[in-house]
């Protein structure tokens, strides 16, 4: 029986691409398929009758034997051969399930972010309207105008406040008033 948990222990963590496990499904399990096909065809295709052993029945029991183990041969080259082509036929439909399943996780993504193309975040928001507010108390608590900044650790503002109605500063400045 086969015991996939020691064997994925046994081999540990594989990466192959989806294209690497196409190709050898379309040409390392063909050419498996054709090389156990062309090196068991004189075998299967040999034909012994029992009476090709001789006439003793010692004889006859040998050539019983040896058809008898011929065909269980023959089957079982029939078996391997539909095996290959099972395993490469599930081999294919799991990767291309692998691929559309990329495909679709792919669109979704690109689909996330088309949602955010443009998109105001409330963070943003709620940045820009706190140091509005902030700025607006600070003025009115000293006057009219806001207080020297002391030093917070934070970068100066890059040039003079914004004019009414000018657009916000992006938020990589953040902590600025």
């Amino acid at each position: 029986m086969f015991d996939s948990a020691a064997v994925g222990a046994a081999v540990g963590a594989v990466e192959v691409t989806i294209e690497k496990v196409t190709a050898i499904a379309n040409a390392a399990l063909p050419q498996a398929e054709s090389e156990v096909t062309s090196s068991t065809t004189g075998f299967r295709n040999l034909s012994l009758s029992p009476g090709s052993f001789g006439d003793v029945p010692l004889a006859q029991e040998l050539g019983q034997q040896h058809e008898a183990a011929h065909r269980v041969f023959v089957e079982t080259v029939e078996g391997v051969l539909q095996d290959l082509q099972e395993f490469r036929q599930k081999l294919l439909d799991s990767m291309k399930s692998h691929a559309n399943t990329d495909d679709a996780a792919h669109a979704a993504l690109l689909a996330l972010g088309r949602t955010y193309d443009g998109h105001q975040f409330h963070s943003d928001e709620n940045w820009n309207r706190g140091r509005q507010e902030e700025r607006e108390r600070l003025e009115t608590s000293h006057g009219g105008s806001a207080p020297e900044a002391h030093d917070s650790g934070a970068e100066a503002p890059a040039g003079p406040p914004p004019e009414a109605g000018a657009p916000e500063q992006p938020p990589t400045e953040r902590g600025q008033f």
